[in-house]
């Protein structure tokens, strides 16, 4: 559906290159929602707009639906960006014309067919949610409302893709949550790509299947949304992660009351089971086993804990009982190690 290769772009700063995207390799199947994110200047919003485009590439190719745009006449690429709509942050709604013709006049510039236009524009209404609005103007609607006009224009001609440059940012909690919920909805209603990027790791965990991590213009990390969760590889992906998850007790408390004992926080995706694992981690080995803090939280919809464990015994048996949580959990991340006495030793990592 999607896919870019070898992409790179740069922008002169006081005569100055500076690198917005390095060698970037993204593809996007057909009907998925697939998310992009990294901190401010991480390059976000030009990926987004390679994508159709806007910005044009300084090298590598672009490809929608096996179609290599770098390739393109601007004739053949207007009429390309016809299957691409795009909602952006700031609504980017003509202050002039109210809600109808805020579509409408989207769909006269792609020459829609006179006489559907009203019906078009009404049945884009409702499916949003605002068929009470149609004479309102910008000024008077709301940050979830104005966005929701953004969204049913991206959708005015039949867009197959639909690009969300941070649509969400601009939004309080519970409007968010009502936008992201319609995304999804029109996602699986018309089968529609979509390719939202943000700095919000919730709204990442909240509809992606997908994710691709971007820091200072690369793609540090990617993969399906769970296992990039539960198994974050990158500093910068460990960072995200860790903002969805309540994490109450410091590590730096961690190490000053426990520094006898294996300290080890670990992520446990739905197929696994918490009391089997303190069961099974009793029965095999000579230990005690403690839970300081633990949360969970719901990523596309599948429950995933984040625990923090405290584990006594002899080093040997504290040994085997990290190795197999290693084995047996998709992520952990040694806290502390027990010192051991008169050796100079520790747990081995």
């Amino acid at each position: 559906m999607i896919e870019l290769k070898n992409v790179n772009k740069d922008f002169f700063i006081k005569n100055k290159p500076v690198q917005a995207l390095n060698e970037i390799n993204l593809k996007v199947d057909k009907g998925e929602i697939y998310g992009i994110i990294g901190l401010s200047g991480a390059g976000k919003s030009t990926l987004l707009r390679t994508i159709n485009l806007l910005e044009r590439p300084d090298n590598g190719h672009v490809f929608v639906n096996n179609l290599d745009l770098t390739t393109l006449t601007e004739k053949q690429l207007l009429k390309a960006r016809k299957k691409i709509g795009i909602i952006f942050q700031n609504f980017n709604l003509l202050s002039s014309l109210n809600v109808y013709g805020n579509i409408a006049e989207l769909l006269k510039i792609h020459h829609y067919p006179k006489k559907e236009i009203n019906s078009r524009v009404m049945e884009l209404l409702k499916l949003v949610g605002l068929e009470d609005k149609v004479y309102a103007y910008p000024a008077n609607l709301s940050g979830g409302q104005k966005q929701r006009v953004g969204i049913a224009r991206a959708l005015a001609i039949n867009s197959e893709i639909l690009l969300c440059d941070e649509a969400t940012s601009a939004l309080d909690p519970q409007t968010t949550e009502s936008i992201l919920q319609l995304l999804v909805d029109i996602n699986k209603k018309f089968n529609l790509t979509i390719v939202l990027i943000t700095h919000e790791m919730e709204v990442i965990k909240r509809v992606c299947d997908k994710v691709a991590v971007m820091d200072k213009g690369k793609i540090v990390e990617s993969g399906n949304i769970i296992n990039v969760f539960s198994n974050p590889q990158h500093s910068i992906t460990k960072s995200f992660v860790k903002t969805i998850f309540n994490e109450e007790l410091s590590f730096s408390t961690v190490n000053k009351s426990f520094k006898d004992s294996l300290i080890i926080k670990i992520i446990m995706r739905e197929e696994h089971n918490t009391a089997t694992l303190l069961e099974e981690l009793k029965q095999q080995f000579n230990v005690s086993t403690f839970i300081l803090s633990g949360t969970i939280t719901a990523v596309k919809g599948n429950p995933l804990s984040i625990l923090l464990l405290r584990i006594n015994g002899p080093h040997l048996d504290i040994a085997n009982a990290k190795n197999y949580i290693q084995n047996h959990v998709f992520y952990t991340e040694i806290i502390s190690k027990p010192q051991l006495k008169n050796q100079g030793m520790s747990i081995t990592s």
